[in-house]
């Protein structure tokens, strides 16, 4: 029986838990100012669309351009107009300190979220079991890595892990008589609903949650399912469907109102053209990475392991298997969650690490049951023993979290970039370097010429024109350069691997590393994460891990490039049987000499 002492302590280290999860989420909101001057740049592309998306809420919602549901703007436009009245600022506005106001807040808001997710996990822990894996789910979901950095985002992944939370939580909650939780969980799964429609999968678990129990048997199952069901389509149910049908109507009112917006549109952030990406129909320079991974295997091995930590993520493992073992009725409802989930996201053929995002509450728990029953064994051959697994596990896991909260705190690695190209590139020069997402125009100096890479070529090339006639392109396009400022994880590491697609633009940027395109490699301009004087490499983790806070700048000088290498390249391509180059290139000069 828990005394009220017990209470006091459990509330104490709970307040404990949600100060440290709020001291990594909360601390430097502000990134991407520069130190010294106070500039400001958001360089989160979806972030900036998302904060775009609020200011067309209250002047004209059809230029909104968002593959989500209009929620969160609706959220950040309620709270600018609230905020903005004490810290007198107009968001949205152009200036530089309005500019970062306006992120600083919408960023909070996703620390909050984060925040309030550790909080909820306790609910759900001490739901389905005790206090104690209440605390230490909710303890390990604060030291969760990509948990941390997500939360310095005002993008959706964060938000809807809340609510995902929270509807689970009212899930477990049924079925009950009153019609109060069927009021919660709708307006749970609706928020869900409203951030992504695949916040619906939740309907998993609530259909479950009201056709099985956790000492049913298949007698019991088959006797009661009639009533079970009609407790299902209950008035109860049917008001739980509506809040979540209005929620997510308003946040995605095309569903009604222009219903070809689900099936096309021109923008590539607009619904049917993102779905179009992230299932592999159309090609992005963002996408080539995941040419090179496994659908499913790829979370298993890098996106869960890189977001959780190591540690946790074996201990989610262990727990996991420690549920199904034990046949743990909670478990079953958190599996129906997260299968159902896993199943579509892990086929999808993008597979960036905000997707695991979803899937953390639930693994948490399961994290603290694995932790748990190492401990219980442990405990049952030396009783002092017991506490080992859990100090090991936070041992491993704290450092790397610190490490990943302090590059928030820190300037942003471009700026140090910034200011390198101004020392190493002299006055008058032409700097190749890039747009897009991530974009390294604007850190060529005053005084040198800015010119646009080649981008996206390769991929509009393939199919349509030969590698040798690519490669004048190419030669065209690095003739007038002196100087060429990259972001590795924006175009080097996608075309390597996107190699087997695109084997001439890996091929470029293989030359280009290896000193073989006459550009000589001057300096690497990186931060990785570091706490006490541990640094963690993550030079092969997926690139949307690092390229939004924390990415690689590579700045090159031309040193011995002419049309020779590019003229030997081709010839080379000319002779090579496995490319059709050389047969087509010969077809073509016969049929001119008829």
């Amino acid at each position: 029986m828990t005394t009220p002492a017990d209470t006091r302590r459990i509330h104490f280290a709970l307040a404990a838990i949600l100060l440290l999860g709020g001291a990594l989420r909360l601390t430097g909101l502000d990134w991407g100012t520069e130190a010294v001057t106070g500039e400001f740049r958001p360089f989160h592309p979806d972030e900036v669309t998302l904060i775009a998306n609020a200011k067309w809420i209250g002047e004209d919602v059809s230029r909104a351009s968002t593959a989500y549901g209009h929620l969160p703007a609706y959220i950040l436009t309620a709270t600018h107009a609230i905020v903005s009245t004490f810290l007198d600022y107009t968001p949205h506005a152009l200036t530089n300190d309005d500019l970062r106001t306006t992120h600083i807040v919408a960023r909070a808001l996703s620390g909050l979220a984060g925040v309030l997710t550790i909080w909820v996990v306790y609910l759900l822990a001490t739901r389905c079991d005790n206090a104690k894996t209440g605390l230490l789910s909710a303890a390990i979901l604060a030291l969760t890595p990509g948990h941390i950095q997500q939360s310095h985002y005002y993008t959706v992944d964060v938000s809807i892990t809340l609510f995902t939370a929270l509807g689970l939580l009212a899930i477990l909650r049924l079925p009950r008589d009153t019609v109060q939780p069927y009021l919660l969980c709708g307006l749970a799964v609706g928020a869900t609903a409203g951030y992504r429609l695949l916040g619906g999968l939740l309907v998993v678990p609530y259909v479950i949650a009201h056709l099985y129990t956790g000492n049913d048997t298949i007698q019991t199952i088959l006797s009661r399912f009639a009533e079970r069901v009609r407790v299902l389509f209950s008035a109860r149910s049917l008001v739980t469907a509506a809040i979540v049908l209005i929620i997510a109507t308003a946040s995605t009112p095309f569903l009604i109102l222009n219903q070809g917006e689900i099936y096309e549109g021109d923008d590539q952030r607009d619904f049917a053209p993102s779905v179009e990406v992230v299932v592999g129909k159309e090609i992005r320079m963002w996408t080539l990475y995941d040419f090179s991974t496994t659908p499913y295997l790829f979370y298993l091995t890098d996106l869960l392991p890189t977001a959780q930590g190591a540690p946790i993520y074996v201990a989610s493992l262990l727990g996991l298997v420690w549920a199904l073992r034990r046949r743990t009725w909670d478990a079953v409802i958190l599996l129906a969650w997260i299968v159902p989930y896993f199943l579509v996201v892990g086929g999808l053929f993008t597979k960036p690490i905000r997707y695991t995002m979803l899937m953390l509450p639930a693994l948490s728990l399961f994290a603290a049951w694995g932790t748990l029953f190492i401990s219980l064994r442990m405990a049952g051959w030396q009783t002092h023993l017991y506490t080992i697994p859990l100090i090991l596990l936070f041992a491993l896991t704290a450092p790397r979290a610190c490490a990943i909260a302090s590059v928030f705190t820190t300037e942003n690695i471009r700026y140090e970039a910034r200011r390198e190209i101004k020392r190493l590139v002299p006055d008058g020069s032409i700097v190749y370097s890039e747009g897009g997402g991530f974009p390294t125009q604007w850190m060529v100096p005053e005084g040198s010429t800015a010119l646009p890479d080649m981008g996206s070529f390769f991929v509009r090339a393939r199919g349509g024109v030969l590698d040798v006639h690519v490669l004048d392109f190419v030669r065209q396009a690095l003739n007038p350069v002196d100087y060429w400022v990259l972001i590795r994880e924006n175009r080097a590491r996608q075309y390597q691997a996107a190699r087997s697609h695109y084997k001439l633009g890996a091929a470029v940027f293989d030359k280009l590393y290896a000193g073989e395109l006459g550009f000589e490699h001057l300096t690497s301009v990186r931060r990785p994460p570091a706490f006490a004087g541990i640094n963690f490499d993550e030079s092969g983790a997926e690139p949307s891990v690092t390229g939004f806070d924390r990415p690689t700048i590579d700045i090159f000088r031309k040193t011995s490039f002419d049309t020779t290498l590019i003229r030997d390249w081709e010839a080379d391509i000319l002779e090579d049987p496995t490319r059709p180059d050389g047969a087509v290139v010969q077809a073509a000069d016969l049929h001119r000499r008829r």
